[in-house]
C-alpha cells in the first residue's frame, strides 16, 4: 500500500488551506448523494463520478486513515505535507481564483 505521510480528514484539509490562503475555507460534509450530484453538475462523466464517490465514501468512513513509509523509501526523502504543498501553491487559493 502506498500513501503519503499524512492521513487527513476533509476538515483538516480545509483548515490547512485556510491557513495558507488567509481566508476561511470550510468543508460542507455533503451526503454521498449530494457529492455525486455536485460532481455531475460540475460536468464530470458518470464513470469518474462513481470512482470519486467511492473514494469519498472510503475517506468519509475513516477507512483511509492509515499511512505507510513506502513512499519515503521509494523517493528517498520525506513526502511533501499538505501544508508544504499548499504554501508552495498559495496563489491558487487567493481570493478570486477558481
Amino acid at each position: 500500500e502506498l500513501t503519503g505521510s499524512e492521513a487527513l480528514t476533509y476538515e483538516q484539509v480545509a483548515s490547512a488551506l485556510s491557513q495558507v490562503s488567509g481566508r476561511q475555507i470550510t468543508y460542507p460534509r455533503p451526503s454521498g448523494k449530494e457529492f455525486k450530484t455536485r460532481m455531475k453538475a460540475a460536468g464530470h462523466d458518470e464513470e469518474f463520478v462513481s470512482v470519486m464517490a467511492s473514494i469519498y465514501l472510503i475517506a468519509k468512513l475513516g477507512m483511509a486513515a492509515g499511512t505507510t513509509q513506502e513512499l519515503e523509501g521509494l523517493i528517498g526523502r520525506r513526502p511533501t505535507t499538505l501544508t508544504q504543498w499548499a504554501a508552495r501553491n498559495a496563489e491558487c487559493f487567493a481570493p478570486g481564483v477558481k
